[in-house]
């Protein structure tokens, strides 16, 4: 508004009166002495206008300025660095008077139109979707929060009208919850009561917040900041908001359709179901339309061309497979018509959606580059309509793989830093295994001998949550590209492939086998109990036969990451029946027909216990990211004493999602392998594309 009266010559106007009038509508009885919002945005301005000239606008040729006092902004020419002279051209004084007025003419309508679009947002007037931007904007938009985005956790997420942006974030203490920033603010908040909340999503009026932490799916409301619990969700995998009121979500990663419930709580009720011909393993990323009824969802399928992006009403009727592609797919309805966003090829695609024909119509167009997407956390993008589209580039972090003493000083560098998931080495330390992420495609897993590092790819086809025999002849995988249902087997020399261990209709993560070779421990995402501790027998069972698991530890809570103690009669685990994840010890003589014992570790929230190989210490991670010590003593009859935890050191960095392998011990119990980080977090600062919908054109 400013920069418009400036340029009509009406700069002399330009009052606090007829800005708080005309800019932020305020009544003709509005005081500048009492309400002081003028004041107020146009010191803020000044901030974002100072920002943006240390970093995307270093180089505009034409600086706005909006002096301390004044609402008249001031326009001064950034002289550019001298270009060298071109042989046989010379300019005539006309033409060089014309070409610098076109350089700052054109600088200033960039310029003013970026301004303009960040008043806009600032004022909260949404940009009409019936009348979009015939050309779209492309900024730079700060979060404003300390730390880095959690990408393993979700994107930032727009709100409906496009005035919120939720994110997940890595605070500097190393704690994971949800922050909020509203476009007219230049701060962030966190959510109260949002630690290690992900795959945030909001109601349409804007008021409240969805989102999954703890097994639950959980609603914030931001009119008095309470967090209420709506159900149980082991591992969700997205959510959305009707305008009744009707929630849809995916409440785990394997064999489960898409639910729903109604905001006021209640029983979840499933209004997908999985197609037993076409092997899909689940449906996920659900997202309404804009008449509440009929919504899209991904599957994914473990059959070739079977999986894709699906079209389903509430009212019932066979869902309509809209694309092969397997994605998060995000609705935009606009003047244009309908319009579907999907990711490929880490790029954001676009293509128009005929909804009473059920299909998609027209040419795919693509909207932006370097996009990430994974399954588990989902497409790096959200949309508000066709007002705007807000999206995090690819950000791929260097780990290498290093060798720490108990203070946590690096004592040796093990491989050079890569884009490593996840780590861990064998008993013996003679290798190290890494989970390696390509640019495209899922991952897969390398071995290297520790003394002598040179990567050799073990799996092909995609490999993840790799773990080692106690031998250190083998190791034991799942294949994310199979939605980690089976578990396989491979020997380290063999160039055979992997034999199938044991196949589940859910997602299964191998942690640990025991010293005696006749179990591999995993935890199973069930539908019906949460996450379950399982052994899977690796000895006894006939050719042919599949063996059967034992369920070691099945409640209504979740179990994870279960460990053998060296001499196999103990099992180190993690549950979050107080409510948050802590360390626990059993007993496994339960096995033999005897009554086991149980004891806690952890007072103050544990996860990922390993063992000393002397089995005289169990070590875990804090909630504020240090590792920690018990040391226990053992009786001859099994009976434990454990001391109080100490801590060792912080952990600045860990693999990439929580059931990956964080860390490893020495043999002799004194160090510690794990990944490093190379490259910080990732940025803080998004991209936000207004008028994107001129893209399509």
């Amino acid at each position: 508004f400013s920069v418009e009266q400036t340029l009509k010559g009406r700069s002399d106007e330009l009052k606090e009166y007829l800005i708080g009038t005309e800019v932020f509508e305020r009544s003709a009885a509005f005081d500048p002495r009492v309400d002081t919002i003028v004041r107020t945005q146009a010191h803020r301005l000044r901030t974002i206008l100072a920002h943006y000239y240390e970093t995307d606008g270093r180089d505009d040729p034409v600086l706005i300025d909006l002096p301390k006092g004044s609402y008249v902004p001031q326009f001064r020419h950034h002289e550019p660095m001298p270009l060298p002279a071109v042989a046989g051209h010379e300019e005539t004084p006309t033409a060089k008077t014309g070409h610098r007025w076109s350089l700052w003419a054109a600088g200033l309508a960039a310029v003013g139109l970026s301004l303009l679009v960040v008043l806009l947002i600032q004022r909260g007037l949404p940009l009409a979707q019936d009348t979009p931007l015939s050309q779209p904007a492309h900024l730079g938009l700060p979060l404003f929060a300390a730390g880095g985005l959690d990408v393993d956790r979700g994107a930032p997420v727009l709100s409906p009208r496009g005035r919120y942006v939720v994110f997940p974030l890595i605070e500097p203490s190393g704690e994971r919850r949800l922050w909020m920033r509203a476009l007219e603010s230049i701060s962030a908040l966190p959510l109260a009561g949002s630690s290690g909340g992900y795959l945030p999503f909001w109601s349409p009026d804007e008021s409240q917040i969805g989102f999954f932490a703890g097994g639950q799916m959980k609603i914030f409301r931001l009119s008095d900041g309470s967090v209420r619990v709506l159900c149980d969700t082991p591992i969700g995998r997205g959510g959305t908001w009707a305008a009744d009121g009707t929630i849809l979500f995916a409440p785990r990663t394997s064999g489960a359709g898409i639910y729903k419930i109604s905001e006021e709580g209640g029983t979840p009720v499933a209004v997908t179901k999985l197609d037993v011909e076409s092997a899909e393993n689940d449906h996920r990323w659900p997202e309404f339309l804009s008449d509440s009824r009929h919504f899209v969802y991904s599957s994914r399928s473990r059959r070739p061309g079977k999986g894709g992006i699906f079209l389903a009403s509430l009212d019932g009727g066979a869902p309509v497979r809209l694309s092969p592609i397997q994605s998060q797919v995000h609705h935009a309805r606009t003047a244009g018509g309908d319009y579907l966003l999907f990711a490929r090829d880490n790029s954001i695609r676009v293509r128009r959606l005929n909804l009473a024909a059920g299909a998609l119509e027209g040419p795919e167009a693509t909207l932006a580059e370097n996009v990430s997407y994974t399954p588990a956390s989902g497409a790096a993008f959200s949309v508000a309509g066709g007002r705007m589209l807000a999206y995090h580039t690819a950000h791929r972090e260097k780990f290498r793989p290093v060798e720490v003493d108990r203070a946590g000083r690096v004592t040796r560098e093990i491989l050079p830093p890569g884009s490593y998931e996840s780590m861990t080495v064998d008993a013996q330390a003679r290798r190290i295994a890494v989970e390696m992420m390509p640019e495209k495609g899922e991952s897969d897993i390398y071995i290297s001998e520790l003394n002598r590092p040179s990567l050799l790819r073990l799996s092909f086809d995609g490999g993840g949550h790799g773990v080692w025999s106690r031998d250190g002849r083998s190791m034991f995988f799942g294949n994310p590209v199979e939605s980690l249902i089976t578990v396989y087997s491979k020997q380290i020399q063999d160039q055979s492939r992997p034999r199938v261990v044991w196949s589940s209709t859910n997602t299964v993560f191998p942690t640990d086998a025991s010293p005696d070779g006749r179990f591999l421990c995993a935890f199973e995402d069930n539908p019906a109990t949460l996450m379950d501790l399982l052994l899977i027998p690796l000895q006894g069972t006939p050719e042919g036969t599949p063996p059967r698991p034992i369920p070691f530890r099945r409640t209504r809570f979740n179990e994870r990451h279960g460990f053998f103690s060296p001499d196999g009669r103990h099992l180190a685990y993690t549950s979050d029946e107080s409510g948050q994840f802590e360390v626990y010890v059993e007993s496994l003589d339960a096995l033999s027909g005897g009554r086991g014992s149980r004891w806690k570790l952890s007072g103050s929230g544990g996860t990922h216990p390993r063992w000393s190989p002397d089995g005289k210490e169990v070590f875990f991670i804090s909630n504020d990211r240090i590792l920690m010590s018990v040391a226990l003593t053992q009786s001859p009859s099994g009976s434990m004493q454990f001391a109080s935890p100490t801590r060792l050191f912080e952990i600045h960095t860990t693999t990439r999602g929580d059931f990956k392998s964080p860390y490893s011990v020495s043999p002799d119990g004194r160090n510690f392998f794990l990944l490093e980080n190379r490259t910080g977090v990732p940025s803080i600062q998004v991209h936000l594309l207004t008028g994107w919908t001129a893209l399509i054109k």
